[in-house]
């Protein structure tokens, strides 16, 4: 059984724990009221605003309007030259940290494009220098067929003129002559 002193303190700690739920509720109920009592004086402001302001715009408009868009235009400029100057600043303290050897960041895919492309010129290297050589074996071969060719075509000329085989027929020069090409 519980003893009187003990009881009180169990009832005196009930009640001060529902003594701060009540007082935490207070205030927070003061801080949600006075946060809308300014939302609503903040549109009341931009409603008086914009009631005084709307003629004073529209009789300004023929001004304000191309004085507005030359000011967005040069702001945008300015923007993007300052983004630009600062990405080729960015740029170069890349390349430079990369050039001294220091650790940046995507060194690592740099070099692994790097031999890439090493290897794949040095592989078109090769392919270029057999391509070459295959060319260079192939040549006396075609020369001999140029050579037999010519030979055959001389042969049959003569024997095509005695049985009476009619020439071919005169074709036009560049020049604008007629005559055989």
């Amino acid at each position: 059984m519980e003893t009187k002193p003990e009881a009180r303190e169990a009832k005196e700690t009930k009640e001060s724990t529902i003594m701060g739920k009540v007082a935490s509720f207070a205030t927070i109920s003061a801080i949600l009221t006075s946060f809308i009592a300014l939302a609503i004086l903040a549109v009341a402001a931009v409603v008086i605003t914009a009631a005084v302001s709307a003629p004073l715009l529209l009789f300004l408009s023929p001004i304000l309007l191309p004085l507005g868009t030359f000011v967005i235009i040069v702001t945008a400029g300015v923007l993007g030259v300052g983004g630009a100057t600062l990405g080729t600043l960015i740029v170069i303290s890349w390349l430079q940290g990369y050039r001294k050897g220091r650790p940046v960041v995507g060194a690592e895919k740099v070099e692994a494009v790097k031999r890439t492309l090493v290897g794949t010129v040095g592989a078109a290297k090769e392919r270029a220098a057999e391509t070459v050589q295959v060319a260079r074996e192939k040549v006396p071969e075609a020369k001999e067929k140029l050579v037999e060719t010519k030979e055959k075509a001389k042969e049959e000329a003569p024997s095509q003129e005695r049985q009476g085989a009619p020439a071919p027929p005169a074709q036009e020069s560049p020049r604008g002559g007629r005559g055989r090409a």
